[in-house]
């Protein structure tokens, strides 16, 4: 019985991963067939969401491509989300100032862009770093100034 039982949670637990894995090669599939310079940048974004939590160096090569692809094209916007993604990259690495650095430059693009889903994501993400350097005040006046410009593009 204790092995059926191991044998269960083994395939519940494998079932998941299988799944992002044919995923995550099918979206790689596409985006070496893709001749439209947009539809990579989408599959760029996918893919670097798949590698998020899995593969920090993936992850950054993704990034990479990604950052490389928006500014070739001026995709501003989307410039932006990987820029909060190379934040993140550093986040998950330790790099806490690097990482304020680079959520600050997507910062500067979301706002003038009227993102303001972004914009109060990366603003939060900053808040949090900003407590977790110990920097209480500017973590306290980062939170509060989102919470200002959310009320105000609410209104």
């Amino acid at each position: 019985m204790k092995s059926l039982l191991k044998i269960i949670i083994l395939v519940v637990l494998c079932i998941p991963n299988l799944y992002a894995q044919k995923q995550l090669d099918s979206l790689q599939s596409e985006l070496r067939k893709s001749t439209v310079d947009t539809q990579k940048i989408v599959l760029l974004q996918k893919i670097m969401v798949q590698y998020r939590r899995s593969n920090s160096e993936k992850h950054f090569e993704y990034i990479s491509q990604g950052l490389e692809l928006s500014e070739k094209l001026s995709k501003t916007q989307d410039l932006g989300i990987f820029l909060k993604e190379l934040g993140l990259y550093h986040k998950n690495k330790g790099n806490l100032d690097s990482a304020l650095r680079y959520y600050e430059k997507s910062r500067e693009i979301f706002l003038p862009n009227s993102d303001s889903t972004n914009f109060h994501s990366v603003s939060y993400s900053m808040g949090n770093l900003k407590k977790a350097q110990g920097n209480y005040e500017d973590a306290i006046q980062s939170v509060s100034y989102t919470h200002l410009r959310a009320h105000e593009t609410r209104h």
